[in-house]
C-alpha cells in the first residue's frame, strides 16, 4: 500500500487494472463482472506493487541470535545427557552469553522504533506515530488459553 503512495506507480497501478477489465465486454452477470475485475485488480497487484513482508514480532532476532540460541540448546540436551560439572559451567556461560546478546539486539531493536517514531512526528505522520506508540505501549501479551468444562458444557449435566 506504501506504493499506491507515489503517483507514478499509483497511475501504472489504476491503467493496469482498467486494461485488464476491459479487455473482455462479453460479460453479462453481475457476478461474472466481479469476478473479472478481482482478478483484474489480483493482476495488477501482483506486477505493480511490492510485497510486503509480514509484521514481524521479533524483528531483533538475526541470524547470530539464532545460532547461539542453537548452541544453547545443544549445549543443554548434553548436559542433561552427561550431568557433568565441564558441561554444567560451558551451558551457564552460553546462556549468559545469549542473554546478553539478546538484550542487546532488543535495546538496539527499540532505539531504532523510537527513532523511526520520532520522525514520522517530525514529519506529521501523527496517525502512524500513534499506532506505533500503541504498538509500544501494548507490549507482549501471553497467548490466552480457553478450557471447556467436560462434565458441565454449557449448563448440561
Amino acid at each position: 500500500m506504501e506504493d499506491l503512495k507515489n503517483v507514478i506507480v499509483a497511475e501504472k497501478y489504476s491503467q493496469e487494472i482498467q486494461d485488464n477489465f476491459n479487455k473482455a465486454d462479453d460479460i453479462n452477470t453481475v457476478e461474472s463482472k466481479w469476478k473479472k475485475l478481482e482478478k483484474s485488480i489480483k493482476a495488477a497487484t501482483e506486477r505493480q506493487l511490492t510485497k510486503q513482508k509480514g509484521n514481524r514480532k521479533k524483528e531483533w532476532l538475526d541470524e547470530e541470535c539464532k545460532t547461539e540460541i542453537e548452541k544453547r540448546k545443544r549445549l543443554r540436551i548434553r548436559l542433561l545427557e552427561s550431568q557433568k560439572e565441564i558441561d554444567k559451567i560451558k551451558f551457564q556461560e552460553q546462556r549468559k552469553k545469549v542473554k546478553r546478546l539478546c538484550r542487546q539486539r532488543k535495546r538496539r531493536a527499540m532505539e531504532r522504533k523510537l527513532r523511526a517514531m520520532e520522525d514520522k512526528y517530525k514529519r506529521k505522520e501523527i496517525r502512524n506515530f500513534y499506532k506505533d506508540a500503541k504498538e509500544i505501549r501494548k507490549g507482549h501479551n501471553g497467548r490466552t488459553i480457553h478450557y471447556k468444562n467436560r462434565i458441565n458444557i454449557k449448563g448440561k449435566k
